[in-house]
């Protein structure tokens, strides 16, 4: 009996999947996650399988205005698809790559002409994407030199590096051995080239450390201030003798680089994340104690806020509030927190569940509304971006059982009313105050569910 029960709890391990525990039936019964949550399972509110959302994507993002949805297909008629969010229409599908380095994808969309840069399918260069129609309007070869001649191609693993759009929408920067590059988009034509304090062979804003816990972020080790003039970068040189982590503002009509030194003895710490602020003034940078805060205008260090939880006391801080007066931080164990600027006190904080600690955290655009997906309970939590308290759960058709699923695509619109979820039951837009489905995804040109997937 014993080896029998050890067989079962492999296979659910395995398998990731609520059907395998339906499968095995009352020889392991299911465990409700969390208690105050109505639902444990599927929601008898859903409709029939067939019913559902197919447009199943493993990663979206929302353009900035929220009107429009992109989606990355899961074995769909396209690789790319676009969304109308007022009704959930379906409006072109195309053939594109968001690039996806360190597993975190760069979103290059330019929501004011409604535009995406994207590799091309071929992945063999960059192109410029009409989002309404699907068309291509202009590509740029990783051969390209710029002034219409032809360069060798990029080693193995040194392919070209870009971190999205600036000046206007109307130009890209890109990271290259030893250089940065701005790159005019329409037509494509390389507009400025300057050297970067980075080696030739680690080229790009890359640092040692990253988000506490085990919690997927959207962030890297760079981030645009809200107006895209500015560029946040840490680096960490592969240098024995010098090796902490450096960080610059880079100019993005210039190229020019700007150190920024960490008091003593958070500049020797591991990085963690940026964030600006909405009003231009702070810059958030967090590290392995904690986070500190820089006032752009004054030039200096406003608050050095120590992290506190158990297991250490790393603070990434995720975005600030529209109104630039909180700034919402993630600690070890999705512990999230919210300090007010002024004075660094700590506003509010959620502490993590006891078995529920690993998952992944998006935030509104305008920090309303704070979105976390927990694994074991198959659930995402709204939080609200101030207090960080709870306001309620968001159950795509199946959820708070206790088991290991894989992880879902999801977006959280830029006012946080809604999050974009694809489960392996469906695909749908999810309104986050009522828990009720907005509009399901659906592809007339793919087949309903279970396809490609078992009930």
């Amino acid at each position: 009996m014993k080896r029998a029960l050890t067989a079962i709890v492999a296979l659910l391990t395995v398998t990731g999947c609520e059907q395998a525990q339906q499968a095995l039936g009352s020889a392991m019964p299911s465990r409700k996650a969390i208690a105050e949550l109505q639902y444990s399972g599927d929601r008898p509110d859903a409709p029939p399988l067939e019913e559902r959302g197919n447009a199943v994507f493993t990663g979206a993002a929302y353009d900035d205005t929220g009107a429009l949805l992109i989606t990355q297909a899961w074995f769909g008629t396209t690789r790319m698809q676009v969304w109308d969010t007022t009704n959930g229409s379906l409006i072109s599908g195309f053939d594109a790559i968001v690039p996806n380095p360190g597993s975190r994808n760069i979103w290059m969309i330019d929501s004011k002409r409604r535009r995406l840069f994207a590799r091309t399918g071929k992945n063999d260069g960059f192109a410029l994407i009409d989002l309404m129609s699907g068309k291509t309007i202009s590509t740029i070869n990783d051969t390209d030199d710029g002034a219409g001649g032809k360069t060798a191609p990029p080693l193995p693993f040194n392919e070209w590096y870009p971190v999205g759009f600036t000046n206007d929408t109307t130009q890209v920067i890109i990271f290259k051995p030893g250089v940065i590059e701005l790159w005019d988009v329409d037509p494509p034509r390389l507009a400025k080239r300057a050297p970067t304090p980075f080696s030739e062979k680690r080229f790009m804003p890359a640092a040692v450390g990253g988000t506490p816990g085990s919690t997927y972020t959207d962030k890297h080790s760079w981030e645009w201030s809200p107006d895209r003039k500015t560029l946040a970068v840490a680096y960490t040189p592969d240098d024995p003798v010098n090796a902490y982590t450096k960080y610059w503002l880079i100019d993005a009509s210039t190229l020019a680089f700007e150190r920024i030194e960490l008091p003593e003895p958070e500049r020797y710490g591991n990085f963690t994340s940026f964030a600006f602020s909405p009003d231009q003034r702070w810059l958030a940078f967090g590290n392995n104690t904690g986070m500190m805060i820089y006032d752009r205008t004054a030039k200096e260090w406003s608050h050095n806020i120590k992290g506190q939880q158990h297991r250490n006391d790393a603070l990434a801080p995720m975005r600030f509030t529209a109104d630039s007066t909180t700034v919402i931080a993630l600690g070890d164990q999705l512990q999230i927190s919210t300090y007010d600027v002024a004075t660094g006190s700590l506003k509010g904080r959620m502490e993590t569940l006891p078995e529920n600690w690993e998952g992944e955290i998006k935030v509104a655009g305008d920090g309303s509304r704070i979105i976390v997906y927990r694994f074991l309970s198959d659930t995402f939590e709204v939080l609200d971006g101030h207090t960080a308290k709870r306001l309620g759960w968001v159950c795509p058709y199946f959820c708070n059982i206790m088991h290991q699923p894989n992880q879902p695509g999801y977006a959280v619109s830029p006012d946080g009313k809604s999050v974009a979820a694809a489960h392996r039951r469906g695909a749908a837009v999810w309104d986050t105050a009522t828990d009720q489905i907005r509009f399901p995804l659906k592809d007339p040109k793919r087949k309903p569910l279970p396809y490609p997937m078992q009930q």
